[in-house]
């Protein structure tokens, strides 16, 4: 047996052996600078149209999203109760920088699913995710939104959860 091999024998004489002493590589990464706003119309009162515009830029010296390994920049909004997503609107108003594109999904149980089309009852839907189908490259900004109803009887302020997911390239 060579150095870097460990063979053990257990209770019942059964050999085992393991290569021991491989040399472990140093992965390190540059944390992403991403710049990430939201705007929505004013004033929003009950009954109203809001339209929501999602501004995205990455700030930093490195590409964003890593799609062709599973690892694309994701955006997800979640709805607040008391709205109701605008059918098409996902799709609409977006300013991609270069050949940059983005696909949408819609969730109707909450991020536990997703669907690649717009559901027929959009008031089911919960959440939209944008998902940018190639790196965001630095110094690039990209924006998209959608709009929601917001239901007569709504009497508190609207407020969207966001998460955004990314990934270094």
């Amino acid at each position: 047996q060579s150095h870097n091999q460990l063979i053990a024998e257990d209770w019942d004489k059964e050999a085992y052996n393991a290569d021991i002493g491989r040399t472990m590589h140093h992965l390190s990464a540059t944390l992403p600078n991403l710049q990430f706003e939201q705007q929505l119309t004013t004033p929003v009162s009950p009954g109203a149209t809001v339209n929501v515009q999602l501004n995205l830029g990455n700030q930093g010296a490195e590409a964003l999203g890593h799609p062709e390994l599973g690892a694309p920049l994701v955006v997800t909004q979640s709805l607040a109760a008391g709205t109701t997503y605008i059918p098409g609107s996902a799709l609409l108003n977006q300013t991609l920088s270069g050949d940059l594109s983005l696909k949408v999904a819609y969730s109707t149980d909450n991020q536990i699913t997703w669907l690649s089309e717009e559901p027929l009852t959009v008031a089911d839907i919960t959440d939209i995710r944008w998902i940018l189908e190639q790196p965001l490259a630095a110094g690039a900004n990209i924006q998209f939104g959608y709009q929601f109803l917001l239901s007569a009887n709504y009497t508190e302020s609207t407020m969207m959860m966001c998460w955004v997911r990314h990934f270094l390239s």
